[in-house]
């Protein structure tokens, strides 16, 4: 079993305050200090499932037509990850990398503040239910948009301003 360590300022157990982290075999993330201790989140690089943003990742953007949903997501292996979505009704719209992992995560989280600004309708499950991926879905007529290229441009706008 590998031993994580904060290699931050300390703080207090369960303080929701970000802190970089090291595990035993050398690789860094940041989180809070209650999603590593109370929580027990560990390496995202160690992990056997989920993404890892110290390889190459993927954006992807789809919609599902009959839930008239949109959802944007990270991966790092798009074929495996697009196959589980259009198990579940999803189109593949647009497809942008492989792109460094950690600038994938920042995209994705940036662009996820921006949608919930905006007034769109993150984590809906009124429409589908709880499924995979429901906290980065939104309902096409709460906000609109055509491509990455178009969530990348007004979350550009979005951080500026």
């Amino acid at each position: 079993m590998h031993e994580d360590k904060c290699i931050s300022t300390d703080s207090a157990l369960g303080s929701t305050s970000k802190r970089k982290w090291k595990c035993s075999l050398g690789h860094v993330w940041t989180s809070t200090v209650n999603s590593r201790t109370a929580l027990g989140a560990g390496c995202p690089s160690c992990a056997k499932y989920g993404f890892d943003p110290n390889i190459d990742g993927f954006l992807y953007f789809i919609e599902h037509n009959i839930w008239k949903m949109y959802q944007v997501g990270i991966t790092n292996i798009p074929r495996k990850r697009l196959k589980v979505h259009s198990n579940l009704g999803w189109e593949l719209l647009e497809l942008r990398g492989p792109m460094d992992g950690h600038l994938t995560q920042q995209w994705e989280t940036a662009i996820l503040r921006m949608l919930k600004a905006k007034g769109a309708d993150l984590s809906n499950d009124k429409i589908a239910g709880k499924f995979d991926g429901y906290s980065e879905a939104w309902s096409k007529s709460t906000f609109e948009v055509s491509s990455i290229k178009e969530l990348m441009r007004l979350t550009e706008e979005f951080e500026t301003n």
